[in-house]
């Protein structure tokens, strides 16, 4: 029995595991090769796979474009990045792309995803996150790094490893609403710590 969105679902995780080596690999500045490298790849995967399909990525190649942006250029696919203009729409299929979340804990060498979604009719299908730092096993934060969790609308989720070994269920614990705890961003530009501070 073939299940829904299994070829986007084959897609999604080829496409973000290619962007986490990328990204892995590439130079630590702000606006990096390795945001524009890990979109392009992304798009061009998507583009072969389901050219239909519309894109919004984080990034476009405007910047690229300018005369300053000649030394990226030569080493970037400007068409591919500008897949990712589509403005986005409450119908259809769209896949989303934050080719590096966390662009502080990259540059520090810490803690970041490489996000990808397919959104049907405004609602995701299919999500997956590469974090190439995490460690595989929390328990051991000095073991083994890089992590692939996937999901795929009424399918349940799994967490492989980044090297691309068989993935394992991911298993919820039991919980009630006295059990959960708030999380916020580490970073305080990113959320309201003095609000936030008030509903705790």
């Amino acid at each position: 029995m073939s299940l829904a969105f299994a070829t986007e679902k084959q897609l999604a995780l080829s496409a973000v595991r290619r962007a986490c080596n990328l990204t892995s690999s590439g130079d630590k500045s702000p606006v990096t090769v390795g945001d524009y490298s890990a979109q392009a790849v992304i798009s061009s995967m998507i583009h072969h796979a389901f050219p239909a399909d519309p894109i919004v990525g984080e990034e476009d190649a405007a910047d690229l474009r300018a005369e300053t942006g000649a030394v990226l250029r030569s080493r970037i696919l400007l068409d591919a990045i500008d897949r990712g203009n589509f403005e986005g729409g409450r119908s259809g299929r769209m896949w989303t792309i934050d080719p590096i979340d966390g662009t502080k804990g990259f540059l520090r060498g810490e803690q970041y995803a490489v996000c990808l979604a397919l959104l049907v009719d405004a609602e995701v299908q299919v999500g997956v996150l590469g974090c190439p730092n995490l460690p595989i096993d929390m328990s051991n934060p000095d073991g083994e790094k890089g992590c692939l969790f996937v999901a795929v609308k009424g399918q349940g989720a799994q967490q492989m490893k980044l090297s691309g070994a068989d993935p394992a269920p991911l298993s919820m614990p039991p919980y009630s609403p006295s059990t959960f705890n708030f999380l916020e961003s580490v970073e305080a530009a990113h959320s309201s710590h003095s609000t936030n501070d008030k509903t705790s």
